[in-house]
């Protein structure tokens, strides 16, 4: 508080309002600063699809450019066929990474079946 209470001390008597409102604000989060610190938010992470693959990004960016293509006197049809075949390969992408992740977990899971048996 003593640094607020000399650094407005030191403000010019003919300063105007804003010079005198900046000075203050200064002061302020400075010493707020020196008392309390700043804590810092975690980085956000970019989520992760799991499922996604090449050829997901493909029609993904096809269906893409098809829309604004169809937005901008396009053809409509184009485009419905395109999102219908995004629509299934995000399906199949989907089921396939799932499918993956199920052998691998079950894989897992006899390997410790298997080491119970072993101990027992």
């Amino acid at each position: 508080m003593a640094h607020v209470h000399e650094n407005l001390k030191s403000q010019e008597v003919g300063a105007s309002i804003e010079d005198k409102w900046f000075c203050l604000k200064k002061c302020l989060l400075e010493s707020s600063d020196q008392t309390c610190g700043w804590t810092k938010q975690p980085p956000r992470r970019t989520r992760e699809v799991w499922w996604w693959n090449d050829r997901v990004d493909t029609v993904s960016r096809e269906k893409k450019r098809l829309w604004k293509e169809w937005k901008s006197g396009g053809s409509k049809e184009l485009y419905l066929a395109t999102k219908h075949r995004a629509k299934v390969e995000v399906y199949a992408a989907k089921k396939q990474a799932v499918e993956q992740k199920c052998v691998i977990i079950l894989r897992w899971y006899a390997s410790i079946k298997n080491r119970r048996l072993k101990c027992e």
